[in-house]
């Protein structure tokens, strides 16, 4: 299998040499972008990088590539079988909001996306072979994956640092440290999940328990005396989440905007996430209840929402995936993080950051 990487908004000046394409593209500049062994450019018009392409010396299989998002910032990575001379699939990662650090912009080696996650300013995919890539704001190391990091089954990132879940249940942390967030108690092992605040960050292990570490200015790492039997976890700002077996939601650190003030009665909850100041639930019905900070609306949920799947909360702002691959954002818009681009569909996973979001589009057919 020969991966290629399609970057949208090309202009007339790119150039192919040796494998690797050189110039200057509307988002951004290429500089040694590595492409399939023996790519041959047939054509190429705006707004595509390729229109027709032959990859691998295979004879004239007239292969079409089209967009069917004109939107800036849009990467798209797909594979090409030279024996089959058929693509398998593409797999995207459409972004909007903010993109000041280049956030929205996919940059590094991929091979198939299975998971994304959304810091502070800046971006992580998981690939299917267990590596990791990062790209966006990089003040802190937060983009420069560990060398030789692999099988990887997990990521997640806030801030400005990044977390790794290794198929053997042991964390990898990298990024900003000012806190200790990145590092990883000496024998953690057998986690099954992690998330990561603004400067701290925690783990589930198998055996129901919560491990924090890191800033603790709000109690945010103060793990609760017995708590057990969780079965997810998630971390705000400046606080953490964590549900129960039972349905039961249990929140401890800062609370000054009502993090800890659980709706009355909730009940059927199978999945919680945080954002930077609210709380996020998911039902069992498919609907989702909201409570902590809405300045912004980031706590008010869309009359009629449901059949949801998936839940993100950002800084200020609020996601869902329904089951009909479509996303759903409100709160806070100040950099169009709320705008999800028009015609979105196909989304199987999501996740916000400060004042951007992200999708990850199932592979086309």
């Amino acid at each position: 299998m020969l991966n290629a990487l399609f970057w949208l908004y090309a202009d007339n000046q790119l150039t192919l040499t040796n494998g690797m394409l050189t110039g200057d593209a509307q988002s951004g500049v290429f500089t040694g972008v590595p492409l399939a062994r023996e790519t041959t450019i047939l054509a190429y018009a705006r707004p595509f990088l390729f229109k027709k392409m032959n990859l691998d010396g295979a004879t004239n299989p007239e292969v079409q590539y089209a967009a069917n998002s004109a939107r800036s910032g849009l990467l798209n990575l797909s594979h090409w079988h030279a024996a089959n001379r058929e693509w398998d699939g593409l797999t995207v990662i459409p972004g909007w909001g903010s993109n000041a650090n280049s956030q929205i912009n996919l940059t590094g080696k991929f091979s198939e996306i299975v998971k994304i996650a959304a810091g502070g300013y800046h971006s992580v995919a998981l690939n299917s072979d267990g590596t990791v890539v990062a790209w966006g704001r990089n003040n802190a190391g937060q983009c420069n994956t560990p060398a030789g990091l692999s099988s990887v089954t997990e990521i997640a990132a806030c801030g400005d640092h990044c977390m790794a879940l290794k198929s053997d249940g042991t964390v990898v942390a990298w990024g900003a440290n000012p806190d200790g967030q990145i590092n990883v108690p000496p024998g953690l092992s057998n986690v099954i999940a992690i998330a990561a605040g603004a400067g701290h960050s925690i783990a589930l292990k198998s055996d129901g328990t919560v491990v924090a570490w890191g800033r603790s200015t709000e109690g945010q790492t103060n793990v609760p005396v017995g708590l057990s039997s969780v079965t997810a976890i998630s971390a705000g700002s400046f606080f953490s989440m964590a549900l129960r077996s039972n349905g039961s939601i249990v929140v401890w650190g800062s609370g000054g905007d009502g993090q800890k003030n659980i709706p009355a009665g909730l009940s059927g909850v199978t999945a919680i996430d945080a954002g930077g100041y609210h709380c996020l639930a998911l039902k069992s019905d498919g609907t989702v209840v909201a409570w902590g900070r809405n300045l912004d609306g980031e706590s008010t949920i869309p009359v009629g929402l449901s059949g949801v799947t998936r839940i993100a909360g950002g800084d200020y702002h609020s996601m869902a995936l329904k089951s009909d691959g479509t996303v759903v954002a409100w709160g806070r818009n100040t950099s169009g993080q709320t705008i999800v681009p028009a015609g979105l569909s196909g989304v199987t996973a999501i996740d916000a950051g400060y004042t951007h979001s992200l999708a990850l589009k199932a592979k086309a057919p």
